[in-house]
């Protein structure tokens, strides 16, 4: 059985660039490095999913689905989900024809989806069992 691929990138906010993976459990011999994640680092985890360019989806990225319109990958309630500029989420695995368009730190374009409404709608939909509710 394939191992999970687990990987990190960091954005430094100071300098406003991309630090790459930061951890990569596929590469032999690979040990955590987090540089000093002060106040200046956001972290972000790969989703362990490619777009249909073959390029890495990782949390905060900006994905644009032809039948959708754009969203931001958060990881939230456990599983990695597509969320839009209205706060309305779907699972990521349902989202198989996006393309990386950016990622929310990077580009101009840039909205804060209400993240709690949104866990708390997803942990309403798991209390309740309730399908399709957005």
């Amino acid at each position: 059985m394939e191992k999970r691929k687990i990987k990190f990138r960091a954005w430094d906010t100071d300098k406003k660039y991309m630090l790459g993976k930061i951890f990569d459990n596929t590469i032999e011999g690979e040990d955590w490095y987090f540089p000093k994640l002060r106040d200046k680092f956001i972290v972000m985890q790969y989703a362990g999913l490619e777009d249909v360019t073959g390029r890495e989806i990782y949390e905060d990225d900006m994905i644009e689905c032809t039948s959708r319109g754009i969203f931001i990958v958060k990881f939230l309630c456990g599983a990695f989900y597509c969320v839009n500029y209205l706060s309305e989420a779907r699972l990521l695995l349902h989202f198989a024809d996006s393309i990386v368009i950016g990622h929310n730190y990077e580009d101009d374009f840039r909205w804060k989806p209400d993240l709690d409404y949104v866990e708390f709608r997803l942990k309403e939909k798991q209390k309740n069992k309730v399908e399709n509710w957005f």
